[in-house]
């Protein structure tokens, strides 16, 4: 019975184009379904992360100054042509403005996150694989930047306006610096070398 068995799959083998050949078709399969391979496409991406710039005070959803204004057209400036694929804000005026000049730049609506998920928020970014601005608050970056694997990222102040993390992950590997915006203000972004406060590349 075995015998037989065995003669009859030998035989369909053979007609389907011969054990090696059959073997070689599984395995053609199974590596254009591998994650490697796909990992390899978009390994490589970028993500900034910003606290929204200088906001007017002594409002429940305050809207920007003119000079945080100014800060968010220098920053979109200086990303135009960095492949930015995704805009990210949360639900408050200060942060969409920060994003809008970026937004309309790149012809995209800005998406909102949950500042209080940052968690799953980070995971979506990390899985997503996508270049993106990233705008949130003086508490939140940083954190959400340590959840991206920047670790050392230190908090900031309320003071703090100046600052674009950019966090580049190259095969789960996460290198970071924080870029000066004030120099982008100097330059209304029209540079491609701007100093950096802290530089983890």
């Amino acid at each position: 019975m075995f015998k037989k068995f065995f003669l009859s799959l030998l035989t369909l083998t053979i007609l389907i184009g011969g054990p090696l050949s059959f073997a070689g078709t599984l395995f053609s399969a199974g590596a254009s379904l591998s994650p490697e391979k796909h990992s390899d496409q978009t390994s490589t991406f970028t993500l900034y992360l910003m606290r929204h710039a200088e906001k007017e005070s002594q409002q429940a959803d305050p809207p920007l100054t003119i000079e945080g204004l100014a800060r968010a057209t220098a920053v979109a400036n200086f990303l135009a042509n960095k492949s930015i694929y995704s805009v990210y804000t949360t639900p408050y005026l200060r942060t969409q403005q920060t994003a809008e000049p970026l937004s309309r730049k790149l012809k995209k609506d800005s998406i909102e996150y949950n500042p209080r998920l940052l968690e799953s928020f980070a995971q979506k970014l990390l899985t997503n694989q996508e270049s993106a601005l990233i705008v949130g608050h003086s508490n939140t970056t940083p954190q959400l930047a340590r959840l991206l694997g920047a670790e050392e990222i230190p908090d900031m102040n309320e003071s703090t306006f100046n600052w674009l993390i950019e966090l580049t992950v190259n095969d789960g590997v996460v290198k970071w610096r924080v870029i000066d915006t004030d120099n982008l203000l100097v330059t209304d972004g029209q540079t491609d070398n701007p100093p950096l406060l802290q530089d983890k590349l």
